[in-house]
């Protein structure tokens, strides 16, 4: 069965996908879901002052209200998500010189929110927060060393750069440091130190951290594994709405972990991922129209969702694309498109792909019979543990 470049959405993207309240149990006779509303009743928005305070400061040329107004365009929380409404209030703030403002104009040129892409003008806004030691500008120049985005790539200064945020109480922070330890980048791997930044970030109500935590219970990753204090961890973060737990919880239920195994509970989950734009959530729930579970076989659906993870690059999705024109399921037969979509799933290392490349090239089927090609592929598959590609190498 079966990144975004900020690390804050990458910290969740664990190998597989995978929050603390008094109380919470994961017993039958409370549901999820429940849990989760019960939370969200109890979590409101809290800002310092009312919307109608920081509109009457911003239009006053409150630099710092202005700032604040672009955060919660940004984020959708306060408003509606608005990108070109952020953009403007953070330029207004920043041409005031204020450091949040940068930092949030610099986001708006780095990931090409209502601007066009500039990582140049990106890194020289973040430089000028960072260096007023604004933590929202540390945070977000320790992105761009962590990926390399119009600097040299440097864990050490990215961790540098978010031990500085941390200490300034952004709460993105530490969960940031945690999935360093998680993965070993610029460090080396501890799941005891992931454990406690994530703690850390949770202590400030971050949704990423208690997912994290959710998914070092479930890997028993430096703890015993625990499918039950995992799904608590879980609750906690979708409370928040965050993408990556209740994608965890549908993963959960699709295979009866802490919970009654359930396609239909499991669908339901993932769904509410999936509009979210989270990529796994979309190929799992394309896979389930694909497979009939939990919901009626849609093989057109399937496809919809396949295609909306692939345009995020989402290997797997990309491959079952490929398997759909193969086989002429929802959509016209084609082996020529299937090849296409074999290949870009196998040049991003899906060992599936790799094999069902291989056999195309064995069989002549959309692409020119070359049984040295078809091998390549299969060894590669192979090497990846895929039992098929092994065979079919052997033959």
């Amino acid at each position: 069965m079966l990144n975004n470049m900020k690390l804050k959405k990458l910290a969740l993207i664990m190998p597989m996908l995978f929050g603390i309240g008094a109380g919470l149990t994961a017993c039958a006779t409370d549901s999820v879901q429940q849990q989760v509303e019960q939370l969200k009743a109890q979590q409101q928005p809290q800002v310092e002052k009312s919307l109608e305070q920081y509109l009457a400061l911003a239009n006053q040329g409150d630099a710092e209200a202005q700032y604040q107004l672009g955060r919660f365009y940004r984020s959708g929380v306060q408003f509606p998500k608005d990108d070109q409404k952020a953009l403007e209030w953070f330029t207004k703030s920043a041409n005031q010189g204020h450091a949040g403002g940068q930092a949030g104009l610099a986001v708006s040129y780095r990931d090409g929110l209502s601007v066009p892409k500039n990582y140049t003008k990106a890194i020289e806004l973040l430089t000028l927060s960072a260096n007023q030691e604004h933590p929202y500008g540390l945070l977000h120049l320790g992105y761009a060393y962590l990926d390399g985005l119009g600097v040299t790539q440097d864990y050490s200064k990215a961790l540098a750069l978010f031990q500085k945020a941390a200490a300034k109480g952004e709460k993105y922070a530490p969960v940031n440091i945690g999935w360093m330890y998680n993965e070993g980048y610029g460090v080396e791997k501890n799941y005891a130190k992931a454990m406690e930044w994530y703690q850390k970030g949770a202590a400030l109500n971050e949704p990423l951290a208690f997912n994290n935590i959710g998914a070092l219970y479930q890997q028993g990753h430096g703890v015993s594994q625990d499918y039950n204090e995992a799904l608590k961890w879980y609750i906690k973060a979708a409370a928040q709405n965050n993408e990556y737990a209740q994608a965890n919880i549908g993963y959960l239920y699709l295979d009866g972990h802490g919970v009654a195994q359930s396609d239909s509970k499991a669908f339901e989950w993932l769904l509410k991922s999936a509009n979210q734009g989270h990529a796994r959530a979309q190929n799992t729930i394309g896979w389930l129209y694909d497979k009939g579970r939990g919901v009626k076989q849609d093989y057109a659906k399937a496809f919809e969702w396949y295609s909306k993870a692939a345009e995020q690059g989402n290997a797997t999705a990309l491959g079952n694309l490929g398997y759909l024109y193969e086989r002429g399921y929802g959509v016209p037969q084609s082996d020529t498109k299937a090849v296409e979509y074999y290949r870009q799933s196998a040049e991003k290392g899906n060992d599936v792909a790799q094999a069902n490349l291989g056999n195309m090239y064995r069989l002549g089927q959309g692409v020119e019979k070359n049984e040295a090609t078809a091998k390549e592929w299969f060894k590669k598959a192979c090497e990846a543990g895929n039992k098929r590609g092994c065979e079919k190498l052997n033959q």
